[in-house]
């Protein structure tokens, strides 16, 4: 998952998690561990702890899943969601900035990209692909499990009505 803001300039240093809306960030990169699934359960993982913004790997549990174009070793990311992590909070450090930043004037873009079975569609939309309610009844989705384009839609037009109603946003 990354995230990306129209103004110009470099990388920066986003180790310590935080992020300033005055800053020229240009691409961030976050990483998001889905839970394991059945499929899973039997086979070794590649991932041996995460960080606020680090993932350690080794490679004989790599190779095993035939994944050797990983090498062993520690990455570092601007943040690394783990399992545990709800979609809310995948959302309140990477989409939700970038809706301020959408209403300051600023292009931004959210993308998820990677393998299939990663957990792109659910990180982005919410469980089964999006459908159900989002108001956690009759088999729908409550606001934790909303995927981040969701979210951000509904953060967006709160925000917009906010500003109209003499708000701040």
């Amino acid at each position: 998952m990354a995230s990306t803001r129209g103004k110009r300039g470099s990388r920066g240093n986003a180790s310590d998690g935080s992020h300033n809306s005055n800053d020229s960030i240009t691409m961030r990169v976050y990483v998001r561990i889905r839970p394991s699934t059945s499929f899973d359960r039997d086979k070794d993982v590649a991932v041996l702890s995460t960080g606020m913004n680090t993932l350690i790997c080794a490679s004989d549990h790599a190779t095993s899943m035939g994944c050797n174009a990983v090498p062993e070793g520690q990455y570092v990311y601007d943040a690394v969601f783990g399992p545990e992590h709800t979609n809310k909070q995948v959302f309140a450090l990477t989409a939700s900035p970038l809706v301020s930043a959408v209403l300051a004037g600023t292009n931004a873009c959210l993308f998820a990209y990677g393998q299939t079975g990663a957990g792109k569609t659910y990180s982005m939309v919410g469980p089964n692909g999006g459908q159900g309610k989002a108001t956690g009844r009759g088999g729908g989705h409550g606001e934790e499990t909303q995927g981040c384009l969701p979210l951000a839609a509904a953060e967006l037009f709160r925000k917009i009505a906010n500003v109209e109603a003499g708000g701040t946003g």
